[in-house]
């Protein structure tokens, strides 16, 4: 734990006239800025703090402004410096929703200019302003009411601000539909690691807007039919993939899976499917004899008649995509049931118990139905490996 000084003192006159004097200079010559950003780490210790206004200095006159690379990570030390001796007090900062939509915008623009420079300055101020979101959140978590006294309630509570939310929704699937296939390749640019943290960083503010409501399934299922709509829209397997797998909170993801099974793949939520009753033995007796998605549809996932059978044959995607889904609510259900007691250790019922020592059968059967839908599919290495996954999760339950 960071040591975090309790009595500490704002820069003194001599101090802010030396800051000054090289802002000035920096601001008249284009030179000098470096020297500016260095008096203000030099200044900053653990008994003395810079003002708010050299705070928003750091933020807007050189995160968000400068295409140095260099010149931006100097002032993303400094201000993860104020932040690692001061943290926040009272969660107070001088920056509010408008300075965290700004840098998530400035980055979007710059990835789309191909402005790498521009991009890596922009993801600085992010990483510090989730940062800072983040580190304020426990400091809260046990005293009364903490939801409306931390930072990230007053910025991006899925309760009070979803229109927020909506914002950083809508920056994912930027985020999400900008990856290409090789992000996943050993050659991978710039842009795409940008892009790669970019969407991990909004992930992690969607997964706090839902902390810190007061009715969180609620929220979760509000963000959860956000994100199944931009599941729908993205246009290749990886990067549908990649939305479910980014997603940080398991509340959402398992909320998120089981919406796109719902709309995608022939289910309907009744009573015995809602995700407050989901079960696994729910999941292997229904969403294991799922149909592959019927949307998003390309040409070469669309299902085919066979003319000799009369049965819907799908294309390997289409039942890999299926098969992704049904493994990955069974891994968020599995992980859903622990957080609710908060303990490493497992909590699932005793029907769960019983349905997991009997998962061989139930993957014999799912083997089998995939055969039906796609006989080519089911010997596959990554097929074979899902179905491995899936044993492998039951296994470790029971252990």
């Amino acid at each position: 734990m960071l040591f975090l000084s309790q009595n500490y003192q704002k820069f003194s006159e001599a101090h802010k006239s030396m800051v000054e004097a090289l802002k000035e200079e920096a601001a008249e010559d284009g030179f000098g800025l470096s020297e500016t950003i260095e008096s203000i780490s030099m200044f900053t210790t653990s008994f003395r703090k810079p003002q708010n206004a050299y705070i928003m200095f750091l933020l807007d006159d050189v995160l968000l402004s400068t295409g140095d690379v260099k010149i931006a990570f100097q002032a993303f030390q400094v201000l993860m410096k104020v932040q690692s001796l001061h943290g926040t007090r009272h969660s107070h900062i001088p920056w509010g929703w408008q300075q965290l939509k700004h840098a998530a915008n400035s980055f979007q623009q710059a990835i789309q200019n191909g402005s790498s420079h521009k991009a890596t300055a922009c993801m600085f101020c992010l990483r510090y302003m989730v940062r800072v979101i983040e580190e304020d959140l426990p400091l809260h978590c046990n005293k009364r009411g903490f939801r409306d006294r931390c930072i990230a309630s007053q910025l991006l509570s899925a309760e009070k601000f979803f229109f927020h939310v909506q914002s950083l929704l809508r920056l994912i699937q930027f985020a999400a539909v900008s990856f290409t296939p090789q992000l996943h390749g050993l050659a991978c640019g710039s842009s795409q690691n940008h892009l790669a943290e970019f969407l991990q960083l909004l992930q992690r503010l969607i997964h706090i807007s839902v902390v810190v409501s007061t009715v969180l399934h609620q929220s979760a299922l509000r963000v959860a039919r956000e994100l199944t709509n931009i599941y729908i829209s993205l246009p290749t397997g990886l990067n549908r993939r990649l939305l479910i797998s980014s997603t940080v909170s398991p509340s959402i993801r398992r909320e998120l899976v089981q919406l796109v099974l719902e709309k995608c793949c022939g289910h309907s939520r009744g009573p015995q499917l809602n995700a407050q009753y989901l079960s696994i033995w729910k999941v292997c007796n229904y969403y294991f004899r799922s149909l592959p998605p019927d949307q998003p549809r390309t040409p070469s996932s669309s299902p085919l008649l066979d003319p000799v059978e009369g049965k819907l044959k799908f294309s390997g995607e289409s039942c890999e995509e299926m098969l992704y889904l049904v493994t990955s609510l069974l891994d968020v259900y599995i992980e859903t049931t622990r957080d609710q007691y908060g303990e490493t250790r497992t909590h699932l019922s005793l029907d769960d118990l019983s349905t997991l020592s009997d998962m061989p059968r139930y993957l014999h059967s799912l083997r089998v139905h995939l055969d039906e839908l796609c006989p080519e599919v089911t010997n596959q290495p990554k097929m074979s490996m899902m179905l491995m996954k899936l044993q492998a999760v039951a296994t470790s339950c029971l252990t």
